[in-house]
């Protein structure tokens, strides 16, 4: 999809301390964020987060109550949709379905009265920069769904925006067209130097796609920051959980000089580890939470490996209680202390089989625990507080 020829231009947005309310229901509150020239931002979170209210609300499709809206230095906050210099691409695509490829394309060129020289000429420049040379008079009810996709990733280009905005535009597609337009549309705003924002409750898509990733929670920021920080370095239980790591279990946490001991009920000896090697957010002695990923764990059978007390390990001990297979690896319900945990492995271990599960110190996150002592289930911790 990429072409010679093309120079679009990104521009900075700033959103500072924006608050946009439904009646008297807040939905976003106090958000801040600046984004650079060219940059590709993903907004990810579960439903009802607010990151789907903040796209529209840059588009001007929803009024801000509080707070600003700078494109390249301009307050657009009170502007409409067409003064701010944003072309959005829907869920739905929304095509007209009686137009032709080109005359969707055409549709934001015409009714800004462009000449119509000029119309036909920028409507083949985006039929061969989305890679859809002799298409133009084809019904798109032909179409399939990646060659839709392309027609209105067309559409909202035609009009040549510095800004980019996605309103999860892949969710349509299936799985197989979905990873290869991942790499088209990132390659292609990367190509056009476009600034983008994208929404998504996919965190894979979001990693794959962006160069920043903002995680909403109940109309907040959460954390924002690269795909890798917001990955390995998780600044709450909230983020830890939707990046994947909702396995997670109660502990007492001893600090011991460059050292951290862990012990719980659920915890086969005490895990001694390296304070560096740890993402903790806890300062204090005292009860803790452990979450990890399920596989960044293995699982071993008691004997077979050390106590795992002083390894580098946390180590907790358990049965497995299911085991399904996913194409390159098992993942197994290991029920630990009565609550499940999954865990992935190469090799399928059998139904009530006693088993270690050794977690490496790099891929613990620890912060404070408030909640009961007991160990929750893989994500019931999440779904409960969010």
């Amino acid at each position: 999809m990429t072409q010679k020829g093309f120079t679009m231009k990104g521009v900075s947005i700033e959103i500072a301390d924006l608050s946009v309310s439904y009646g008297g229901t807040q939905v976003l509150t106090g958000i801040d964020l600046s984004i650079a020239p060219g940059e590709f931002i993903a907004l990810l979170g579960p439903s009802g987060c607010g990151k789907t209210t903040l796209l529209r609300t840059l588009a001007g499709f929803v009024p801000a109550a509080a707070g600003e809206v700078r494109v390249d230095g301009q307050d657009v906050t009170g502007l409409p949709p067409e003064k701010r210099g944003m072309a959005m691409m829907f869920q739905s695509y929304a095509l007209w379905p009686h137009m032709t490829v080109a005359e969707n394309i055409s549709f934001p060129l015409r009714i800004r009265r462009q000449p119509k020289a000029m119309v036909t000429a920028q409507v083949q420049r985006m039929l061969t920069l989305v890679g859809l040379d002799g298409f133009a008079d084809r019904n798109v009810t032909r179409l399939s769904g990646g060659q839709r996709q392309r027609v209105a990733l067309a559409r909202a280009l035609a009009v040549d925006p510095p800004v980019l905005l996605l309103d999860e535009p892949l969710s349509n597609l299936d799985a197989r067209i979905r990873l290869s337009m991942r790499h088209e549309v990132k390659s292609l705003q990367k190509q056009l130097g476009l600034t983008a924002i994208l929404v998504t409750h996919d965190r894979e898509e979001a990693m794959a796609m962006a160069d920043r990733v903002v995680i909403l929670d109940h109309g907040t920021v959460a954390q924002a920051g690269t795909p890798e920080e917001i990955y390995h370095r998780p600044v709450s239980p909230y983020v830890a959980a939707f990046m994947g790591a909702e396995n997670t279990c109660a502990v007492s946490l001893r600090h011991e000089g460059d050292r951290i001991a862990l012990s719980g009920q659920q915890i086969r000896g005490t895990a001694d580890l390296p304070v560096r090697a740890v993402n903790s957010r806890v300062r204090q002695d005292g009860p803790a939470a452990v979450f990890f990923r399920g596989d960044a764990a293995r699982i071993a059978v008691p004997g077979e490996t050390g106590s795992g007390d002083r390894d580098g390990h946390l180590t907790l001990s358990g049965r497995v209680s299911l085991h399904s297979y996913l194409g390159n690896v098992y993942r197994h319900t290991v029920d630990i202390g009565g609550s499940p945990f999954l865990v992935d492995h190469p090799v399928r271990m059998d139904v009530g089989v006693a088993v270690d599960v050794c977690v490496p110190a790099a891929a613990l996150h620890i912060f404070e625990r408030t909640g009961s002592a007991a160990a929750t289930p893989a994500g019931e911790q999440f779904a409960q507080t969010h």
